[in-house]
């Protein structure tokens, strides 16, 4: 499939002045998403609290502005389907944004359109009714996966379905293995190793820092200049008990926090999104493909990382091979 162009906007954006006005410094900017609330990790009640508990004040002492992306289905998979329910509350005790991210975490890529629209709309109903008690409203979605579907009509679809319900999708820039490195974390401390524990936190932060400069490079080499960057962090053991670990390594590359609101401000983000099919991609390497015609891979996560994960890790064709994506 040949990719749609999105040239114009691209070149439009690229032609926009790179330094900031005379006498003010560019200030590198990022906001913060976590998916897969209440959270992914614990095995029992109590775990999720305590997890809970130590991302949402990790938040609030660094001031935050994060968005939480749900997966409203997490209660049915436990005997205390209230007291998975109940972790939600802090967040909102907090001032944090809940957002969709499907009832069962389905890929559109697999699921039948209907199903998955379905799913989408069950875990829209418990986020946007608890966000309604405070007197606010569901604003973001994020598709599971990052599968933004499998075909340009499928998407399209999706994003028709979704902004008729006031939902917005929520990009990605960087952020492309917590979810491997949160794995190798767990499973070191669940062995009482604390040491490998914080060996896989330190490979965290150095991957981390190689995933946002590699970011920074390509939305700099699509658009022309730096952007606001969008971080996709999970609700899981590494990051709420490494979460100043995180953020210093935002802080050493020079990054001011910034809600999601205003990273999507910019108009780099009105080129959308032109790609439709099965990898999961960040936005930036979604517009490499629609000019390029493939998507440059993110930075490998750490071989004995992946190793002790023990999960597969099937990363896109890079740009300087034979394969194209779809």
């Amino acid at each position: 499939m040949r990719p749609p162009s999105i040239l114009p906007v691209l070149v439009a954006i690229a032609g926009a002045p790179l330094a900031a006005p005379a006498g003010v410094a560019q200030v590198r900017t990022i906001a913060i998403t976590i998916d897969d609330l209440p959270a992914v990790g614990p095995s029992s009640l109590a775990e999720a609290r305590t997890l809970t508990r130590r991302l949402v004040a990790g938040l609030q002492r660094a001031r935050v502005p994060a968005v939480g992306f749900v997966n409203a289905h997490q209660g049915e998979l436990h005997a205390d389907s209230a007291g998975w329910a109940g972790l939600l509350a802090p967040w909102l005790d907090a001032g944090l944004e809940l957002a969709n991210h499907t009832w069962s975490h389905r890929s559109l890529s697999t699921t039948p359109l209907d199903a998955w629209l379905a799913d989408a709309d069950r875990g829209a109903a418990p986020v946007a009714a608890a966000l309604a008690v405070r007197g606010k409203r569901l604003r973001w979605f994020r598709h599971p996966y990052l599968h933004t579907g499998p075909t340009p009509a499928i998407r399209d679809s999706v994003l028709r379905h979704l902004a008729a319900r006031g939902q917005r999708i929520a990009p990605v820039t960087a952020g492309h293995f917590d979810w491997l490195y949160a794995a190798a974390y767990d499973s070191a401390l669940r062995r009482g190793d604390r040491g490998r524990a914080r060996r896989v936190a330190d490979a965290w932060a150095s991957h981390l820092d190689a995933d946002l400069a590699a970011a920074e490079r390509l939305t700099e080499r699509v658009t022309g200049r730096v952007i606001p960057q969008v971080l996709l962090l999970h609700a899981n053991p590494l990051i709420a008990g490494e979460l100043e670990g995180t953020l210093a390594v935002l802080r050493r590359r020079g990054y001011a926090l910034v809600s999601l609101d205003a990273a999507l401000a910019d108009p780099a983000w009105a080129a959308g999104d032109p790609y439709a099919g099965p990898a999961t991609l960040a936005w930036p390497a979604r517009w490499a493909w629609a000019r390029d015609g493939c998507a440059p891979a993110p930075p490998s996560p750490h071989g004995w990382v992946a190793a002790l994960a023990a999960l597969p890790v099937s990363p896109p064709p890079p740009c300087d091979g034979p394969a194209r994506l779809p």
